[in-house]
């Protein structure tokens, strides 16, 4: 892991440089997780000869999301499904919610379930896990798809808003890892959520709702890996990775894959195939999933047939 890059001062306090190149580290230790911890669903026949196909979610989501797709999807070539850690079963270590991390624990899965190489599609947080993959394994993927993520910075972030974004973390860390009522959560969260607005607020209780129960934690580890999708500079793997790639990009959303980021892809891999997926917006996948299928599917046979 890379050391922390909180040396920056404003108006007194430490804060996070923007755009660093490695991830902000905001805990001593980042726990292993091994394969069992993993809730992994697999869709066909792992020895059926043809690549299997890997689809990753983003935060704040699950396996679940890819499952209606996956069921039909192939009948000749298995699908691979796992939730990511802190996500849907998987289990939820206390720290280690950035790309680095995700991107060993996606190297836990291939090598539990055996698959030297595989096509990776992944959406969001998922498709920069995916990025970082294969700039670091080159070796073990046949093909990469995108869907609406870039790898490269997505938002405009200023010194105060890393910082309250990093304390925001900590404090949801160091609350109760559950509580039984979303009034119980906002009592003892009142701190954080005083003076936001409500909009911000409600996302934020929407991320801590796990089951019947809400933990801040979960709230903590999905802010803590969109902190690090949302600023961290992956564009060297784009070099790094010279396999086929397909961008998918979606029509109402420009956040995570804007014309900026599209055209210093087109620098670094002139030959990256880019589509534009109409009538939908972030979740391609939910909002259009015939469109998705079908480009998905035609990358796939040609790439991995």
């Amino acid at each position: 892991m890379c050391a922390a890059v909180f040396d920056s001062e404003i108006f007194g306090r430490t804060v996070w440089i923007q755009n660093p190149r490695s991830a902000p580290k905001l805990f001593p230790s980042t726990p292993h997780l091994q394969f069992s911890d993993f809730n992994v669903k697999v869709v066909g026949d792992l020895s059926s000869g043809k690549t299997p196909l890997v689809l990753i979610h983003g935060a704040n989501s699950s396996m679940e999301t890819f499952l209606p797709q996956a069921q039909n999807f192939y009948k000749d070539r298995a699908v691979v499904l796992y939730d990511m850690r802190g996500s849907g079963n998987t289990k939820e270590p206390g720290a280690g919610y950035d790309l680095n991390v995700m991107a060993d624990d996606l190297l836990v899965v291939l090598d539990g379930l055996k698959i030297q190489k595989a096509v990776l599609h992944g959406h969001s947080a998922g498709g920069s896990t995916a990025l970082l993959f294969a700039a670091l394994h080159p070796s073990r993927v046949k093909a990469l798809s995108l869907e609406d993520v870039s790898g490269l910075p997505y938002k405009a972030r200023h010194d105060l808003n890393m910082y309250d974004t990093s304390s925001t973390i900590q404090f949801l860390r160091s609350m109760k890892s559950s509580y039984s009522s979303i009034e119980n959560l906002v009592a003892d969260a009142s701190l954080i959520l005083k003076g936001r607005p409500a909009q911000t607020t409600d996302h934020l209780l929407k991320k801590s709702r796990r089951g019947t129960t809400f933990s801040p934690h979960k709230a903590a580890s999905i802010e803590e890996l969109m902190l690090d999708v949302g600023t961290r500079d992956l564009s060297e793997a784009y070099t790094q990775y010279n396999g086929p790639i397909l961008i998918m990009k979606a029509e109402y959303t420009s956040r995570y894959l804007s014309e900026e980021h599209i055209k210093r892809i087109q620098i670094l891999r002139p030959n990256a195939e880019m589509v534009v997926m109409t009538q939908s917006g972030h979740s391609i996948h939910n909002d259009n999933p015939v469109l998705w299928e079908r480009a998905l599917k035609e990358f796939v046979e040609r790439v991995a047939p």
